[in-house]
């Protein structure tokens, strides 16, 4: 299976499937000597794993990672660093039987099935959404080297069922959570949108024609499962705008021509709603390629807004920064 790789300098590979031993990350072109705040690390991950709230799959992953190689006494050697986190909550009951021959509609089942035919059917297998914590840990890092040369990143939800809010506001907080526990009695899941702010970043950063900063960052935002969309600053409202008034600075989203022009990066991301849902599920029988309806019995999240924001933030960063690198060099 290829496809597991991304960038050019800096570049990350990730491994392992929902319900396998271990996930992981191989982070290659890292600069050397650079202190790793193993606390931030950790608390980009905890940012990412499921809680006690409305909106949290019950699966319970400590996410715990060990760094086997690329750091030697707190600092980067320049190798590549391979990042490890076991998995310790993995369903052993039906949950996984089920779909050993049934491919959901809404997930990558049977797209796989077809390319791959041999491949783990388990909680999603490689297509989970429990890949991504091990671009987050390795986002971590990258987010840390920014950090160091003055670049900010920050995601935030600003909506929950399409309703518009700030994550920071205790009265829209209630009012998703209200939301979202409507969505739940019905068995039904939540989407929403959040916005991505990168600030610091100097005026030349992106490698046009194909590289330019925001098709780079929206190849790796699209590639984390669940975002359905991504839009630069006015984005698909420019339709709206005449000409000289989305010319203004804030239209940009922080890049014209592929290089960021020393504004804030700013876009927002689309999150569809989470496809494992409680209520009766239509899909395939990878046996006999018929369609049939099951109920299945699956944990799974509700909205999974709040989680993604700091995969965002994390391949963001990843990114930027291997565009920094070829713009400035390690």
């Amino acid at each position: 299976m290829s496809g597991s790789t991304f960038g050019n300098i800096l570049r990350i590979t990730t491994f392992g499937e929902s319900r396998g031993p271990a996930i992981g990350a191989v982070l290659d072109g890292i600069e050397s000597g650079f202190q790793i705040d193993t606390v931030a690390i950790q608390q980009l991950l905890d940012r990412r794993k499921s809680s006690d709230d409305v909106f949290s799959t019950p699966r319970k992953e400590s996410d715990r990672f060990e760094i086997v190689s690329g750091v030697f006494e707190g600092k980067t050697t320049g190798s590549p660093i391979c990042i490890m986190i076991r998995n310790m909550d993995a369903e052993k009951s039906s949950e996984n039987d089920e779909l050993r021959y049934f491919a959901r509609d809404g997930h990558a089942d049977l797209p796989y099935h077809i390319r791959y035919a041999n491949c783990d059917y388990r909680g999603g297998g490689r297509s989970s959404g429990r890949e991504t914590a091990a671009r987050t840990a390795a986002g971590a890092i990258a987010l840390q080297i920014l950090k160091s040369k003055g670049v900010d990143i920050s995601c935030k939800v600003s909506s929950v069922g399409g309703v518009r809010g700030s994550e920071d506001s205790k009265d829209d907080m209630q009012t998703w959570t209200s939301l979202v526990q409507m969505y739940r009695s019905r068995g039904e899941t939540a989407g929403g949108q959040v916005t991505c702010t990168a600030s610091g970043i100097p005026a030349g950063i992106g490698e046009p024609v194909f590289d330019k900063l925001d098709a780079v960052i929206s190849h790796a935002v699209m590639s984390i499962p669940a975002v359905k969309g991504i839009e630069f600053g006015s984005g698909f409202g420019c339709e709206f705008k005449c000409g000289s008034e989305n010319d203004k600075a804030p239209s940009s989203g922080g890049v014209l021509g592929g290089l960021s022009d020393g504004t804030s990066l700013v876009f927002n991301a689309a999150i569809k709603p989470v496809p494992t849902t409680d209520c009766e599920m239509s899909g395939t029988d990878v046996r006999t390629m018929m369609r049939k309806t099951v109920k299945l019995h699956q944990r799974h999240d509700w909205c999974i807004c709040f989680r993604i924001c700091p995969v965002i933030e994390a391949m963001t960063a990843i990114s930027i920064l291997d565009l920094w690198y070829q713009r400035y060099g390690r």
